[in-house]
């Protein structure tokens, strides 16, 4: 799975909008699936957050909506990287 993520500054630009910096790819690397639930998925996802928690056995991720999809998932193992920029 991977994730687009920035920082939305302070600043606006010229139309009005916020300045968006440090962007970063992260990729989430997940091994083991013991359970899932998401619906809402769609041509444009937009999370307003993701909780990683320790589980019984391994990993439970929540998906928290902003625009599209929601749910969440167990894993035995998650670990990730990061890429600086923007997705290409």
């Amino acid at each position: 799975m991977h994730v687009h993520t920035w920082e939305m500054t302070k600043e606006v630009d010229e139309k009005g909008y916020f300045v968006l910096a440090k962007h970063v790819v992260v990729e989430f690397v997940i091994e083991g699936f013991r359970d899932l639930s998401i619906s809402g998925f769609n041509h444009q996802n937009v999370l307003f957050g993701i909780a990683i928690e320790k589980a019984e056995r391994g990993f439970r991720v929540d998906l928290d909506p902003s625009y599209g999809i929601e749910g969440y998932f167990e894993a035995d193992n998650i670990s990730f990287g990061l890429t600086p920029g923007e997705p290409s």
